[in-house]
């Protein structure tokens, strides 16, 4: 009985050293292909190229979606405000409109109601004491379609066609009017914007919205003769607006926008 135990240890040590030794290759094996199957420093060097390439193609288009995002929102807020002043006007039966310009302290794009305010001054505008702002998103900047006004005391043989503060007005039937109206100094559109005259000019009937950004790069600025400022190249910077702006027109008897167009203006 002793020696069929010692018998049968001696078989399962055998047995166990020889699992072993079958286990030991495989194992070693494993490890080796598990070496192999590494990246090396080269290969991920690659990769990261190829990432970087991917990126530096994708992210101008993904600024582009963006920036036609942002022009399409501004559009939709626009066309929203303009519907509440039409229903205002109509309501009151009075002119009503919407001012479009640049807040001097925040530097963004700003649309508020207007109206006609003060009695002894027909002509002078201001927002409505209800009304709030409407801010258009950091990249988009706007100019109204001007009515054909040759800047006062200027020497280029050209017409300004883009200001870069503007109004568009409804009539008490909720028809678009062009009106006369000025900015007197001392109104709260006036301390907003940073523009006031008292030679009135007609109300507008179009909207410019284009990319700030790209605007800037081109060098001009948001100053324009019309409205008091000193601009860089007008002449230039309205051809870049007629190719690169999208053109908004309200259409007269219901305030809506009709269908963006370039309008006719010279090549640039």
């Amino acid at each position: 009985m002793e020696m069929r135990a010692l018998s049968f240890g001696f078989r399962l040590a055998a047995g166990g050293a020889a699992a072993r030794r079958r286990f030991l290759p495989g194992a070693i094996r494993g490890r080796r292909a598990s070496v192999r199957g590494a990246f090396t420093l080269v290969e991920l060097l690659i990769v990261i190229a190829i990432v970087l390439i991917v990126l530096s193609v994708a992210l101008p288009m993904f600024n582009v979606i963006n920036d036609s995002h942002s022009i399409e929102g501004a559009r939709n807020k626009m066309s929203a405000m303009l519907a509440r002043s039409r229903s205002q006007a109509i309501g009151l039966y009075r002119l009503v409109g919407v001012a479009f310009f640049r807040d001097t302290a925040t530097d963004r794009y700003v649309m508020r109601q207007v109206a006609f305010l003060d009695p002894n001054n027909p002509t002078s505008i201001d927002f409505t004491p209800d009304s709030d702002d409407e801010t258009l998103a950091p990249g988009v900047a706007v100019q109204v379609l001007h009515n054909a006004v040759k800047p006062a005391g200027s020497s280029p043989p050209f017409v300004e066609r883009y200001v870069s503060m503007g109004v568009i007005m409804f009539d008490g039937q909720g028809i678009l009017a062009t009106v006369p109206y000025t900015v007197p100094g001392g109104s709260q559109l006036a301390a907003r914007s940073g523009i006031s005259f008292t030679s009135p000019i007609s109300t507008q009937v179009a909207i410019a919205v284009y990319d700030r950004e790209r605007f800037r790069n081109q060098g001009y600025t948001d100053a324009d003769p019309v409205m008091g400022g000193a601009s860089s190249n007008e002449s230039a910077e309205e051809s870049w607006l007629d190719m690169n702006a999208l053109t908004l027109m309200v259409n007269r008897y219901d305030g809506t926008f009709m269908e963006p167009r370039k309008l006719l203006g010279r090549p640039g």
